[in-house]
């Protein structure tokens, strides 16, 4: 049950800041290295699939996706 409940907060933590490495993760969570590693990848994969379905909560990183998307636009034309 404490490894759902560690996934949770990895994966919540990440929902909030998506750009976040395990570093800072561990900084935001105060779990172990060791346990947000364990849980980083699924949880990064969870993000993503949220951020390219439009469900993001992490105002920084929509701005970094919509300049982004700017930009590969400008470089079609």
């Amino acid at each position: 049950m404490e490894e759902n409940e560690d996934f949770a907060v990895v994966l919540d933590y990440l929902r909030e800041n998506c750009l976040a490495g395990e570093d800072e993760v561990v900084d935001g969570t105060d779990l172990p290295f060791e346990v947000v590693s364990e849980h980083f990848s699924k949880a990064q994969r969870i993000v993503n699939d949220d951020l390219f379905s439009g469900e993001v909560s992490d105002p920084h990183t929509i701005n970094v996706i919509n300049s982004f998307r700017d930009w590969a636009r400008q470089q079609r034309q």
